[in-house]
């Protein structure tokens, strides 16, 4: 049915619906159309109906950032900041192969912690860069999973690192990009 019906060159109601979708995205890819960015006053950008500062987006950022150290902190560890342990983060390393943590598990509490993997992405989000589409967010694991996810966040030379495993161009190309 497949050789019959969806192949080119088949003179069939699918032949007809595929050049009209080929033609269609020739048109869109060769159309300029009209842009939602814009920049008032220098600091201030413009994106379709809404309007605000860079500072008042630092601001954002700065508050989201506040907030999802306070629920890590109160909600999801418990303690207050100054009990909370310094971080090592030039003696740390990784070890990619090392699977769970219980006794650090315990810890954390799980009544608050939506809240707080919402706050972690939107922080992820504004401060690593490029956006992230969806799948390229979504597709961080902070653990392995007994479903065979593998997880891709490590430190590296102090530093957090996020491996991505989606991008863009993989269902057109095939070919398998790591971002970090």
């Amino acid at each position: 049915m497949v050789d019959t019906f969806m192949i080119r060159g088949s003179q069939s109601l699918m032949q007809w619906m595929l050049d009209l979708r080929i033609y269609g995205l020739k048109i869109h890819y060769n159309t300029t159309t009209e842009g939602h960015v814009g920049w008032q006053n220098h600091d201030e950008l413009l994106y379709k109906d809404l309007q605000f500062t860079m500072s008042e987006f630092r601001g954002m950022v700065d508050r989201t950032t506040r907030e999802a150290w306070r629920i890590l902190m109160e909600d999801l560890l418990q303690c207050s900041p100054e009990d909370a342990p310094a971080i090592p983060w030039d003696w740390l390393y990784d070890n990619p192969h090392i699977q769970r943590h219980p006794a650090l598990r315990r810890k954390f509490m799980h009544a608050d912690e939506q809240t707080f993997l919402e706050k972690l992405i939107a922080c992820t989000q504004f401060t690593w860069g490029q956006p992230a589409r969806a799948p390229e967010l979504l597709s961080i694991c902070h653990e392995n999973s007994q479903a065979g996810g593998i997880r891709n966040v490590f430190i590296e030379d102090g530093l957090v690192v996020l491996v991505t495993k989606y991008h863009k161009g993989y269902q057109m190309s095939g070919d398998i990009k790591i971002i970090q």
